[in-house]
């Protein structure tokens, strides 16, 4: 159902839209679909070598998330009429992908409204799972001392080429609520070390035990920024 423009108000938040792990493959397929075969989307050893730790999405492929967010909210393929984005991040491969807006302002005598964008990469560093001291304080102290912290990340090779990761969060949950820590498996985007010093985190929680959470660590990073005008019935 089409939103009306008499339904919205300044201050309101679109329905977000979010793309789950973005494969490889799509942004293969994207780059010969499109005629952008630049190997820093095509080729992992290729974009190595320019710094980029492997390839990266295409920027006009997650600009479209962006605008299909915007016309699926206003039910209406040719609803905009302006829009103005900037890329302020990469998105990788694995990726989680959110796009949302704002209303900023109204134009009643055309029924227009402003946004402002922002999309959201989250990329997946590990899979945990912590015993605790208290379960029944610990998730939510947990979520909300991870997700409120920063990280610092450290990798570096030891016997026979074995990688040893290092995860520092600047929040001290570990006194607090976890009496151990067991490291399930590590994505791509830690192995590969995608993340940069005190980058903001978020977590998801898999599974709750009767003394135990199972969750994903993902690092937060905003990949668009910009402004849109949309016209409502």
């Amino acid at each position: 159902m089409a939103i009306k423009y008499a339904e919205v108000n300044v201050g309101d938040e679109i329905t977000q839209l979010e793309k789950k792990k973005l494969s490889r493959e799509q942004i293969i397929e994207y780059g010969y679909a499109s005629g952008d075969e630049n190997p820093i989307h095509m080729s992992d050893s290729e974009a190595w070598k320019t710094g980029l730790k492997g390839v990266i999405a295409h920027g006009l492929f997650f600009i479209a998330f962006m605008q299909q967010a915007l016309t699926d909210w206003a039910d209406n393929a040719e609803a905009i009429k302006d829009i103005d984005i900037k890329m302020v991040g990469s998105v990788r491969a694995g990726d989680n992908i959110i796009s949302t807006a704002r209303i900023t302002n109204k134009y009643d005598s055309d029924k227009i409204v402003e946004l402002t964008l922002a999309q959201f990469t989250y990329t997946p560093l590990y899979h945990a799972r912590v015993i605790l001291t208290d379960p029944d304080i610990a998730e939510t102290l947990l979520k909300e001392s991870l997700s409120n912290s920063k990280l610092n990340y450290r990798t570096s090779y030891e016997f026979k080429d074995h990688k040893i990761v290092d995860i520092q969060m600047t929040a001290d949950i570990e006194a607090k609520c976890i009496k151990k820590v067991i490291f399930l498996s590590f994505e791509e985007g830690a192995v590969k070390e995608w993340t940069n010093k005190d980058e903001d985190i978020e977590i998801e929680i898999l599974d709750r035990g009767e003394d135990q959470i199972e969750y994903v660590l993902y690092r937060k990073r905003q990949s668009l920024a910009g402004k849109a005008k949309v016209k409502l019935q």
